[in-house]
């Protein structure tokens, strides 16, 4: 359970701090540190408000439920950008001259 924490955690918090970071480096001297909590805040808040759909879901149903609906989603926006990344595919040709599908693309 430690270990699951752990990187949850380093998964959530490091675009916050990488945010921090560039923030920080693009603004000028004066100020970066005022930049970087304002990063920090804005990521935060918008770290909560995305969690609170889900949250949402699960009062209305159970987390079994919440999940199943969370994971049905991902395969379906998988399927549907594997399906875009088809069409995109097929106006390009490779080097050899064949015309470009996803199965050449992924496997090789």
């Amino acid at each position: 359970m430690t270990m699951v924490g752990f990187v949850i955690g380093l998964s959530i918090y490091g675009p916050i701090s990488l945010f921090g970071v560039i923030a920080m480096e693009t603004a000028p001297d004066g100020i970066a540190g005022t930049a970087h909590a304002i990063a920090a805040i804005f990521s935060n808040v918008g770290l909560m408000l995305a969690g609170y759909p889900l949250s949402c879901i699960a009062s209305l149903v159970d987390w079994h439920t919440a999940f199943l609906l969370v994971a049905s989603l991902v395969i379906a926006m998988v399927t549907y950008l594997l399906l875009k990344l088809q069409t995109e595919l097929s106006g390009f040709k490779s080097a050899s001259g064949k015309t470009l599908n996803i199965y050449n693309v992924l496997l090789s």
